[in-house]
């Protein structure tokens, strides 16, 4: 079970304005544009697979060869909900036995959103889905919202520390106390967000 970004995010959860005024960059110099909008985006990645989170609007599917046995766990969430609290762009997909694409109705399961880890539990019973490679898949809308402000401050303020990190710090040789610390501070922003379960790949920042 894997799920992927099909629409990547159109904006990020910092803006230049933001990480110029932490590095005390004059916001009219640009030559450093683009370099701190890759830096900014690069974070903004690390951060989505070390919380296991979607922080931005992105469209995203999620694939599985079959369905669980119990609930069915929507990776990378939150979902987003419109005004009336409906799943925005939400679809359970499947080839059945003919390998033909079905769409299975919203009125056979119960979407669960409330949780850190979005849940989708059936009714009564999973469809019959072909025996095939990916077989099942989920369409839907993840992230905070479209706004930076929509992301929550410390997930922000950690980004930031690893944007001001590989700005400053652009030698990857640097290692010891400074690193050390800076591990430490986005660790400690982040913690009450993290799964249970570690997710990271013991990156640097």
């Amino acid at each position: 079970m894997y799920s992927v970004v099909t629409t990547p995010p159109e904006d990020e959860p910092l803006s230049l304005t933001t990480v110029k005024s932490q590095l005390n960059i004059d916001a009219a110099y640009a030559a450093d544009d683009l370099l701190l909008a890759i830096y900014i985006k690069a974070a903004r990645e690390w951060m989505e697979k070390r919380l296991g989170q979607s922080l931005i609007t992105q469209s995203r599917k999620q694939y599985m060869d079959k369905f669980p046995c119990q609930n069915l766990e929507i990776l990378y969430g939150p979902i987003q909900l419109d005004e009336e609290g409906e799943p925005v762009e939400f679809a359970v997909k499947y080839f059945d036995s003919n390998d033909v694409e079905q769409t299975w109705a919203s009125s056979n399961y119960w979407l669960s959103t409330t949780r850190n880890i979005p849940k989708l539990v059936p009714k009564y019973s999973w469809p019959s889905a072909g025996e095939r490679p990916d077989a099942i898949w989920v369409e839907y809308t993840a992230g905070y919202g479209d706004e930076d402000t929509d992301v929550p401050a410390n997930i922000r303020d950690a980004m930031l520390l690893i944007v001001s990190n590989m700005y400053t710090y652009r030698v990857p040789e640097i290692e010891g106390k400074i690193i050390s610390r800076i591990e430490m501070g986005v660790e400690r922003l982040i913690a009450s967000d993290v799964k249970l379960q570690y997710t990271g790949h013991g990156t640097r920042y």
